[in-house]
């Protein structure tokens, strides 16, 4: 007797705990469905607020779009905009383009801002010329015409059958190419040396550029280390005499350099 006695009175303590239990998350619940009412009135009274509609677009670089896009959002709320599809579509339009991003600037305007991508070289490529920035992204649609102010990659004949402004070459000695070049840029020696004209891409092997007539191979990447030898020692110890110069082999450790007989 004794023993059902304790037995019933642990099934009721249970009971009494489950019961609690319920009651508390049927408390929390309903506090979280009110909080979640509260939340959406509150933002459905934002978003048909006019105050936040958008009445301006301020942009770092226009674009043909532009105007479309001041019609398309004037008049929405800033709540309703999604940034990232916003600029995910510009990008796509504009593979000129490196860097895209929108920001919502409250009360009621929209800011774009647009980095583009800088010009690095040139190269044939299906027998036109084609601008590239650094990471091989092609910048037009092509010309038969070479721009006597940027630096040509040549020595390579290159066919992309799917080449077009956006796409991105990929040939390995073009990428290496780039690569060089990047690095000629960080140690601003185009600034000093201006007469850097073309960068020849054989093979990874035997790449090289020319200042004023004076060979300068520098074979496979990396390139940071052997441009720096170029540019902190080389080229200001014969600052005065290059023109003595057949070539410097920066291949080799140390450099070997060619006089010119």
């Amino acid at each position: 007797m004794k023993k059902r006695t304790l037995n019933e009175l642990r099934r009721k303590k249970q009971f009494l705990l489950l019961r609690n239990s319920l009651k508390r998350a049927s408390g929390i619940m309903i506090l979280l469905a009110v909080s979640l009412a509260l939340m959406y009135a509150g933002w459905r009274i934002l978003v048909k607020n006019p105050h936040f509609f958008v009445k301006k677009i301020v942009t770092s670089i226009a674009f043909d779009e532009l105007n479309t896009l001041q019609k398309k959002l004037r008049g929405t709320s800033l709540f309703r905009i999604s940034l990232s599809s916003y600029a995910s579509a510009i990008r796509k339009a504009h593979p000129e383009f490196k860097y895209v991003r929108l920001e919502k600037v409250f009360p009621h305007t929209l800011k774009i801002t647009i980095i583009d991508r800088k010009p690095m070289a040139q190269l044939v490529v299906n027998k036109r010329y084609v601008v590239v920035d650094d990471e091989g992204i092609i910048l037009n649609d092509g010309s038969l015409e070479r721009d006597p102010a940027l630096i040509e990659i040549i020595d390579r004949v290159i066919t992309v059958p799917a080449a077009k402004k956006g796409s991105k070459i990929q040939v390995e000695e073009v990428q290496a190419a780039l690569s060089l070049l990047k690095e000629i840029h960080n140690k601003k020696i185009l600034n000093k040396y201006p007469l850097i004209c073309t960068v020849s891409i054989g093979s990874l092997s035997t790449i090289y550029f020319d200042i004023g007539g004076v060979l300068i191979h520098v074979g496979e990447p990396p390139y940071a280390e052997k441009i720096a030898v170029l540019g902190d020692s080389l080229l200001p110890q014969f600052k005065g005499s290059l023109h003595d110069l057949k070539q410097i082999d920066l291949r080799f450790n140390p450099p070997v350099i060619g006089y010119k007989r």
